[in-house]
């Protein structure tokens, strides 16, 4: 940090919109295009396109995007169903997900099952084990997708209310110390895989409402949790009267609260087959509830793993548009996460056969990055659904152009002005700071906070396909050296263990752009041009 180094001045915060034609004139080289006035650098930038260098390859990305799962018992990090252990060999069974879906994802979602601990408390020795498999997931630049759960099969004994309180009330301060790794968490710990069905709690809608409240109020505030269906949700946001116990109600929860709750859709089968009623079947009002919704929460899905009747549903529903429908779900649901590990053999493997492109986007309509489906020379190139969704689940940044000096003289101030947009299909979930950066001769950063939030920088959609604007002005120090200087903007995790370890930082999903990273693995900076200080 430039501590005590730079002042600043108050910055303005606004949002323009431009038009496709605007953000298509982009230019065609390794870095960006120079527009001179007399003071200022007026630098235009274009996305990624397909003949770029590792043009279809997805942009490792924290916080979104495809993942793959893990079932451990908390008792010796074992797997329940398959019998091989987590213990000493995380990283490799992390590494064989990546070889077997051939690709590289930054999220898993991981269930803790607590089965052992059914009427008692759980031991250190489950706390140390879960530890271990954090420890991992943070050497491999993961984060998490969490639940806890007791009934891995029909076999295991039912859960009461007492083991779910107790146990959260054992877990708080473990969740606290591993907040920054979790990305969600979802509601877990009843009934079979912690889906809330068949459990010991069917019998007390009460009870479950409370569940519900006991896990907001014992996760990390800073952090969502998501519900197998919405009626959860539903029920638990109101007043809860409870006759028999104290207190005898619990009030109705804030909008704040209200929008810590978001959805994992555990049967995404486009509205098709004999339990499609588990969907966000459209037109029902879970459809309607998800698509309002989804933008102020966070959205995670999976399919029903293929057997049985659970084939090739999107083909026999949509032939071979399940993908493009699936797009469209998607976009219409604002999901942030999708399973790659359920279903993999025959739905996905299709959707990796199936094209999408600019025409579709067009007519649907949805906003679309224009230079996603064009080569190097201009002409139109089709894509995957695959590639599509891989890399639009979540939020997909890029910058539009950006206004900076040609040159600045210490003891001065200096402006710098960016605009960018949001073509994933979600926001931005956790906080995350935003700085304007310098980079010297001598590869010394210089930070400089702006303020900007990214959980603001909403996805384009049909009818708001915004555009958002950094405006920062900045004091130059006189302690400064002079000389050539890179300027740029990272944005790293908000925590202090993460901050400075640059897996955790995002990109920006330019093909003309520079991702700067220094000798140590600190940063990640999207090198937006240079100038000179004098």
């Amino acid at each position: 940090m430039l501590a005590g180094l730079v002042a600043f001045i108050a910055c303005k915060k606004e949002t323009r919109s431009f038009s496709t034609a605007e953000n298509s004139n982009m230019a065609l080289m390794s870095m960006a295009a120079f527009v001179s006035c007399d003071t200022c650098q007026i630098i235009s930038f274009r996305g990624i396109r397909p003949d770029d260098i590792n043009g279809r390859k997805p942009l490792p990305n924290p916080e979104r995007g495809l993942r793959t799962e893990h079932m451990i018992k908390a008792s010796d990090l074992s797997n329940p169903y398959f019998g091989f252990n987590y213990k000493n060999n995380l990283l490799s069974i992390i590494q064989n997900d990546e070889s077997l879906y051939a690709e590289k994802v930054k999220l898993t979602q991981v269930y803790f099952y607590l089965t052992d601990y059914l009427g008692t408390d759980l031991p250190e020795k489950a706390l140390s084990n879960m530890q271990i498999i954090f420890d991992g997931i943070e050497k491999a630049g993961y984060k998490i997708i969490l639940l806890f759960a007791y009934r891995y099969n029909e076999s295991c004994r039912y859960e009461t209310y007492g083991d779910i309180k107790k146990h959260l009330l054992q877990l708080n301060s473990f969740l606290k110390k591993n907040e920054s790794l979790i990305f969600v968490f979802q509601a877990g710990f009843l009934g079979l895989w912690g889906e809330w069905h068949h459990s010991g709690l069917d019998n007390s809608a009460v009870l479950k409402k409370i569940v519900l409240r006991d896990i907001l109020q014992n996760i990390p505030q800073s952090r969502r949790v998501q519900v197998r269906e919405t009626i959860y949700k539903a029920n638990a946001s109101g007043i809860i009267r409870i006759s028999t116990q104290s207190p005898n109600y619990y009030p109705a929860l804030s909008t704040e609260e209200y929008n810590r709750i978001g959805f994992h859709n555990s049967y995404f089968v486009l509205d098709h087959g004999p339990n499609s009623h588990w969907d966000y079947r459209w037109p029902d009002a879970d459809y309607f509830m998800v698509q309002k919704e989804g933008v102020s929460t966070v959205v995670d899905g999976e399919m029903p793993y293929h057997g049985n009747d659970y084939g090739c549903f999107n083909q026999i529903a949509y032939g071979n548009q399940g993908g493009w429908h699936a797009i469209k779900r998607m976009k219409a649901h604002v999901y942030s996460s999708f399973s790659v590990v359920h279903n993999y053999p025959i739905n996905i493997a299709a959707w990796k056969n199936q094209y999408v492109s600019r025409k579709q986007f067009v007519n649907a309509p949805i906003p679309i990055d224009d230079d996603y489906f064009m080569d190097q020379s201009g002409g139109n190139v089709s894509r995957t659904a695959y590639e599509y969704i891989r890399d639009h689940l979540g939020y997909r940044l890029k910058l539009i152009r950006a206004t900076i000096p040609k040159s600045a003289t210490r003891g001065q101030t200096a402006n710098f002005s960016i605009d960018l947009k949001n073509y994933g299909f979600a926001p931005v979930i956790n906080k995350r700071p935003v700085y304007l950066v310098l980079i010297n001769e001598n590869n010394q950063v210089y930070e400089f906070p702006v303020d900007a939030d990214p959980i603001q920088w909403l996805p384009a959609h049909a009818t708001g396909n915004r555009s958002y604007a950094i405006n920062q002005n900045i004091e130059l120090s006189n302690t400064l050296m002079p000389g050539h200087y890179k300027i740029g903007l990272w944005l790293p995790d908000d925590s202090d263990m993460l901050r400075y370890n640059n897996n955790y930082a995002i990109r920006f999903a330019n093909g003309n752009m520079e991702w700067w990273k220094d000798a140590g693995n600190k940063y990640l900076i999207n090198i937006i041009g240079s100038f000179e200080l004098h």
